[in-house]
């Protein structure tokens, strides 16, 4: 689970909205918004980082 303080961290905004989100489809993001999961949305950023992390 994704501490909500960090969603307010400019450098992990930053860093979300740089390449974090590049390899989420953008329906996965648009129903999250609309379903209310923002965990969820920012739990696949964070496991989109650690793909690229691995590459």
């Amino acid at each position: 689970m994704i501490n909500s303080d960090k969603v307010n961290d400019p450098v992990f905004s930053d860093k979300a909205m740089g390449d974090g989100f590049a390899g989420i489809p953008i329906e996965k993001i648009v129903g999250s918004l609309i379903s209310g999961k923002v965990n969820y949305f920012f739990e696949l950023a964070m496991l989109s980082n650690i793909e690229h992390m691995r590459e």
